[in-house]
């Protein structure tokens, strides 16, 4: 199985990137392709629509998100973590989301096949359903682009760096997911 994580926190080893870790566990042996959005070179979607012209997903801008593109077109699944920060995920993954635009064609249909897609998603907030609404719309944003979510994990109350350390439920739940999912 083919797996793309795409990490969107600044903080390296911080609770999206453990999160990540965690689940990714369950499939060792698997061609496992991990992104750190913060450290590529990177810009937003310039919305030139040069992706438009044909069936391929190659980006104008020609820099150091195209293999991330290029992997998820090739992934059987997909992972995406990000912390929420100002009531939305990093600025980060924004980019990453914008660019998702190389996968569109004139007419919005798209040239991703559908892929199982797990968001992780680590919060200060202790209450789980606080960004419930704002979850299910990236939910859909990504349906748009044939990344089918079929799980949304939330690691609550972590304001701190390492606090996935001190939820065994939701380290259970990572770790677990291959078992109880595929």
């Amino acid at each position: 199985m083919k797996i793309t994580a795409v990490l969107g926190s600044p903080i390296r080893n911080g609770n999206s990137e453990e999160m990540v870790n965690l689940f990714l566990t369950g499939f060792a042996g698997d061609d496992i392709r991990i992104f750190n959005i913060n450290e590529l070179n990177c810009k937003s979607c310039q919305a030139c629509d040069e992706c438009k012209k044909s069936d391929s997903i190659e980006c104008a801008l020609h820099d150091e998100l195209q293999p991330v593109m290029n992997s998820l077109a090739e992934s059987d699944l997909i992972v995406l973590a990000s912390p929420i920060y100002m009531d939305q995920i990093t600025a980060q993954l924004r980019i990453f989301q914008d660019r998702l635009n190389v996968f569109l064609r004139k007419d919005f249909s798209t040239k991703l096949k559908e892929t199982p897609t797990v968001l992780l998603y680590s919060q200060a907030i202790e209450d789980e359903n606080n960004y419930k609404n704002y979850f299910k719309t990236l939910k859909k944003v990504y349906g748009k682009f044939n990344m089918k979510v079929v799980d949304t994990i939330v690691l609550t109350d972590a304001s701190e760096h390492d606090e996935i350390k001190n939820n065994i439920e939701i380290q259970a739940r990572l770790t677990n997911w291959q078992q109880n999912n595929l």
